[in-house]
C-alpha cells in the first residue's frame, strides 16, 4: 500500500480547512441569500366562520419584522406570534409579510369568509 508524502498530507489538510471555512461562511450568509421563514398556523386556508374575531398565529425567523395587513405584529423571542383580529361580514383577506434585516421577504395570504 502506498503512503502519502508530507506535502500531500499538507495539501489535504489545507483543502479540508478551506472547505470547512467556506461552509461556515455560506451558513452565516443564509439570511442574506434566503427569505425569512414564515409559518401561519391559524387561520387555515380558506376558512368559513360565524365569529366576529379570530386568532392569527404562527412563527417567523429571528430578527424578522412581521406585518399583517400593514400593521406591525410583535412575536416572542422564539418568533411565535399570536394576535386577535376583528372580522367584518363577508370576505376578510390577511396578508402576512415578513422582512429580515437584509430586505428579503416572505408572504402568506389567508382568507376568512364570515357569514
Amino acid at each position: 500500500m502506498k503512503s502519502i508524502s508530507r506535502k500531500q498530507a499538507g495539501m489535504l489538510i489545507t483543502l479540508f480547512v478551506i472547505a470547512a471555512v467556506s461552509a461556515y461562511f455560506l451558513f452565516q450568509l443564509r439570511p442574506v441569500i434566503e427569505p425569512p421563514f414564515l409559518l401561519v398556523s391559524s387561520p387555515d386556508r380558506d376558512t368559513i366562520m360565524h365569529a366576529s374575531t379570530t386568532m392569527l398565529e404562527g412563527r417567523v425567523s429571528a430578527h424578522t419584522d412581521l406585518t399583517i395587513n400593514g400593521r406591525r405584529v410583535y412575536g416572542g423571542e422564539d418568533g411565535v406570534f399570536k394576535t386577535e383580529w376583528d372580522l367584518v361580514s363577508g370576505l376578510n383577506r390577511f396578508d402576512f409579510h415578513a422582512t429580515n434585516n437584509f430586505g428579503k421577504s416572505s408572504e402568506v395570504f389567508r382568507y376568512i369568509l364570515v357569514k
